[in-house]
């Protein structure tokens, strides 16, 4: 067949195979090709005569019919929805004969869903700040929102927990703990000690002090840290000190004298009463009386001070303890210092 031949529509025409092939095509959203538009369905319904393709348009339409569902003319983007068409040039209109916008305009009377709300909801959370504990209603994301929502300012080594950056939950349980760090200064007593000198010039047995000894003291400095109040450490962190100064005493190694044979009575296991020097002493010092305390400092018949009693092992108070427990203690006295402790009285008897 040539191009130009009048076809009339009979019953074996080939344009009611294209019409049906036109019809499946849109049908299945296939393109329908340009070559192939020549076959309108208005004119074979009516039975009008019209021109035809080629013998090779004709292959192509009978090829068409028996491929419906592949990509002949290329896939279309999207099928038409329903209420709409499309125009000559295949583009979508709307039932209202609206064009889309782009190619993400959705289809009418669907509507998007609308953009989440940023909102917050409202949780409830301990806090514990300043010794106060509280239940707080908060919308805040993290800890450190909640400490700012609350007007609570950290100091540089205050203790928070979770760490600021933690986010909330219902139910967290914040903590504040207010650190504070102090001096503290101790004194410390360095008791002196005590060097025995011989002297040949001296009697045996006899002592006497050279040189008066010192205390020396220890100054340290500790660093307090506490927590709500509560301390949970204490760390030295200097210190300084000034020396003792040793006692001298010198101890006679010369020939004995009188004094000294009564002193060496001290040794005995049995002293009578008032016949020792320390009774003499104790007459001088307290008239004779051993459970004396009149409230000037000094105890008992040897009219003891209480560092020096109990520096040399006495406890309590010297009037407390019997006359032999005085007389234990003053021997110990006498054979680190001499007489130097009783000097009016020792001078007076003749004991220095």
């Amino acid at each position: 067949m040539n191009d130009g031949i009048l076809v009339m529509p009979i019953v074996w025409s080939w344009c009611p195979v294209l019409l049906a092939a036109r019809v499946l095509a849109d049908a299945r959203g296939v393109t329908w090709p340009a070559v192939l538009q020549r076959c309108s369905p208005h004119r074979w319904l009516l039975g009008r005569p019209r021109r035809t393709g080629t013998i090779g348009d004709v292959a192509v339409a009978i090829a068409l019919a028996g491929l419906l569902g592949t990509t002949i003319g290329g896939p279309r983007s999207s099928a038409v929805p329903a209420g709409e068409r499309m125009d000559a040039a295949g583009a979508t209109i709307a039932a209202d004969g609206r064009l889309p916008t782009d190619g993400n305009t959705a289809s009418p009377g669907v509507t998007s869903p609308p953009a989440a709300a940023n909102t917050r909801s409202t949780v409830t959370v301990t806090l514990i700040s300043d010794q106060r504990r509280r239940a707080v209603r908060t919308t805040a994301r993290t800890v450190s929102g909640l400490l700012r929502e609350q007007g609570i300012v950290l100091g540089a080594a205050d203790l928070v927990h979770p760490a600021p950056s933690a986010p909330l939950a219902e139910g967290t349980v914040v903590a504040v703990g207010r650190v504070h760090t102090r001096q503290e200064t101790v004194r410390v007593r360095l008791p002196h000690g005590s060097t025995r000198v011989p002297v040949r010039t001296l009697a045996a047995g006899r002592t006497r002090i050279r040189t008066p000894g010192t205390d020396g003291t220890r100054v340290e400095t500790y660093a307090v840290t506490t927590v709500d109040g509560t301390q949970i450490s204490r760390t030295l962190v200097g210190s300084t000190s000034t020396a003792a100064t040793a006692e001298v005493v010198e101890v006679g190694t010369g020939a004995s004298s009188p004094v000294a044979a009564s002193a060496g009575a001290w040794t005995g296991a049995h002293q009578p009463q008032g016949d020792t020097v320390w009774d003499r002493l104790a007459q001088c010092e307290s008239g004779h009386d051993w459970q004396i305390n009149t409230g000037n400092g000094y105890y008992g018949g040897l009219q003891f001070d209480l560092p020096t009693w109990r520096e040399y092992g006495g406890t309590g108070y010297p009037h407390e303890h019997t006359r032999e427990q005085q007389i234990a203690v003053a021997r110990r006295l006498h054979a680190a210092r001499g007489f130097a402790p009783w000097p009016a009285c020792t001078a007076k008897l003749g004991l220095r």
